[in-house]
């Protein structure tokens, strides 16, 4: 992607926070931490959380989640993703190892941000889980959480922002943001199933 961009003549900055933005009729002002400014004619916030507004922030609450990898030997599960209806629900992928291995990547147990404090038994349950599901799993290899932002119908809020014509945003992914970013429809990837719901 950032090939793709220096390509077509745009320029790519790190360690530059924007602060303000403003939409003027044919261009977005920005400006960063540095009072450097900005001219664009469109200006895309690609958050977890949305930085130009309250208004869509208003509209997420934070969940934890929690994820663990484990040794797989190599097709031993077909290669997707699969997650099920539970609640909370759970979600496993399959990620390339080495020495004919591969990694189960299995996560859920979500929870409001707060409102818990039992990860331990959390991972426990986890790891329960996915050796019922998948007889054939090995060795756990890691163990971590994060926050994902839940939107209000638990889909992105993708598009234009409210209220702007050049402001766009991505964001409220609920810990889908590859599968948003980079998914493509099963069609497109005739070797395999994209996703598949479990149970």
């Amino acid at each position: 992607m950032a090939q793709s961009i220096v390509a077509k003549g745009g320029r790519l900055f790190a360690n530059s926070a924007i602060v303000k933005v403003d939409e003027e009729k044919d261009h977005v002002r920005l400006v960063s931490d540095t009072d450097v400014e900005i001219v664009a004619q469109h200006a895309i916030f690609a958050t977890n959380v949305p930085v130009n507004e309250v208004e869509i922030h208003s509209k997420m609450a934070p969940y934890r989640t929690y994820a663990m990898a484990f040794t797989l030997p190599r097709g031993s599960l077909p290669d997707a993703l699969y997650w099920d209806m539970a609640d909370p629900y759970h979600y496993v992928r399959l990620t390339p190892g080495r020495d004919g291995n591969d990694f189960l990547i299995v996560g859920g147990a979500d929870h409001k941000a707060g409102e818990a404090d039992d990860q331990t038994a959390r991972f426990d349950r986890l790891a329960a889980w996915t050796r019922k599901l998948v007889p054939a799993v090995g060795a756990e290899t890691h163990r971590w959480s994060g926050q994902v932002m839940e939107t209000l119908d638990y889909c992105g809020y993708i598009g234009r922002n409210p209220g702007n014509q050049r402001i766009f945003i991505a964001t409220g992914d609920s810990g889908q943001g590859m599968t948003h970013g980079a998914g493509r429809p099963a069609a497109a990837r005739p070797d395999r199933e994209w996703q598949q719901p479990m149970g």
